[in-house]
């Protein structure tokens, strides 16, 4: 069903970009293209029972951990403000391709993998990209119309420009944050905040809150796999039924983890600070070099003339 639901959206939103623009016939052939991928790419990626903790893991096993943290930090911080700045679609599109990229080849991520991340924010960003792009009206006034009874539903030239840029910065953002998550564990990102005098507490509830992420994600995931067992992913109804039970249930089951979590620290001797092993990775130049190197190339991409 989902991979079904990724194929209509990729055809509805590759559509709604390209009709106008391009002759109808390669619309409908790009739109097409979209859906398959979607399909084949997004739907066949690789679902872990535990996909919250396995950020961790690929980032532990990452070459780029080589890389000091405050070189990852800057540079994905930099880019994300530099695609948020964009005033054209194509500077964080492209910035968005080649981090995705590099998480990939340099940082070992498996590509379904990567996109089994990718598809979640995905869906959200083409969802609001849609709301932006069609309007209601009483006549026929965009690129494409499509009537529902007394009123149409318009796609503006406008409406699609405004979209096109929001997905794309919005796209690049998502990729400058997977290339710091799955490159950096959290707690040298918290090293780096301790570094420049960022509130202990601050740090302490960003580490709780991230590890109280993952306890309702596996506790989701376990209710999951209990309904599938019990032959509640059957009919639709039945799932329905199904999900209300699992998310009734989650809450209360992940804050007893939690309670559990927090007793198995207070054991271990937590005094409200926490202590984490850290290897010292130096700054290397050549590092450096190639950081600024791209935030330069991208800032010229994004403030050029005539842009």
């Amino acid at each position: 069903m989902k991979k079904v639901l990724w194929g209509l959206l990729a055809f509805v939103l590759t559509l709604a970009f390209t009709w106008g623009s391009l002759p109808g016939n390669y619309a409908l052939a790009m739109g097409i293209a979209a859906a398959l991928l979607a399909f084949f790419l997004l739907g066949h990626g690789e679902h872990s029972h535990h996909g919250a903790v396995s950020f961790d893991q690929l980032a532990q096993r990452s070459p780029l951990g080589k890389v000091h943290p405050g070189i990852k930090i800057l540079f994905s911080l930099g880019a994300l403000f530099l695609c948020a700045g964009a005033k054209s679609p194509w500077p964080p599109l492209l910035a968005g391709l080649v981090l995705g990229g590099v998480t990939v080849w340099k940082g070992k991520v498996p590509v379904r993998r990567y996109l089994s991340f990718l598809a979640l924010p995905l869906s959200f960003i083409a969802l609001s990209a849609l709301v932006m792009i069609f309007h209601l009206s009483h006549f026929p006034i965009g690129l494409l119309d499509i009537p529902l009874g007394p009123v149409w539903l318009s796609a503006t030239a406008a409406g699609r420009q405004d979209a096109m840029l929001t997905f794309c910065r919005a796209m690049g953002g998502v990729s400058c944050l997977y290339f710091l998550s799955l490159s950096t564990p959290l707690p040298e990102v918290i090293h780096c905040l301790e570094k420049i005098h960022v509130p202990q507490v601050v740090l302490e509830l960003m580490f709780l809150i991230y590890r109280f992420l993952f306890l309702l994600w596996e506790e989701g995931q376990r209710r999951n796999q209990a309904a599938q067992a019990r032959m509640g992913q059957g009919r639709f109804g039945r799932k329905v039924q199904s999900f209300a039970l699992v998310a009734q249930g989650l809450l209360g089951g992940a804050i007893l983890r939690a309670e559990r979590s927090w007793q198995a620290m207070e054991s271990r001797g937590y005094d409200g600070t926490f202590c984490f092993l850290q290897e010292k990775k130096p700054v290397r130049f050549r590092h450096g070099l190639w950081a600024a190197l791209g935030l330069a190339a991208l800032g010229i991409t994004v403030f050029w003339p005539g842009r």
